[in-house]
């Protein structure tokens, strides 16, 4: 991954963080990395738990949600399960969501996407 895209990933990373907190979300786990794959971010709110995939991209390129692929959401929920069991994150039922930021002249567009489920494409 080049430097342009580490630094854009994390910035957009830390905007999605920004957004989920002031809408009342508790963040349980930053880039969490498992065997299967890493978590971006893992929230709850409630007894909810909802593990984000944070998705940026430069407006013109392939858009953010296209980025999560029926093969990336399976990753995704095999990773959350291994980190289920090794107590990295809690045990109950686990939602996806998809953070979808869309970047253009120096702007950012945020997209949630809630409970994701294999059908969802």
């Amino acid at each position: 991954m080049t430097n342009h895209k580490q630094k854009l990933g994390a910035a957009g990373e830390q905007l999605v963080v920004n957004h989920l907190i002031a809408e009342g979300w508790q963040i349980l786990a930053r880039n969490l990395h498992t065997r299967h794959g890493e978590l971006d971010i893992v929230v709850s709110r409630g007894r909810e738990l909802i593990v984000v995939e944070v998705k940026a991209r430069q407006a013109g390129v392939a858009t953010a949600a296209e980025a999560l692929t029926p093969s990336k959401f399976k990753k995704l929920r095999h990773a959350a399960w291994e980190a289920q069991q090794a107590d990295l994150i809690p045990l109950g039922h686990v939602q996806f969501a998809l953070a979808a930021l869309e970047l253009r002249n120096q702007r950012a567009k945020l997209t949630l996407y809630w409970r994701l489920g294999p059908n969802s494409w």
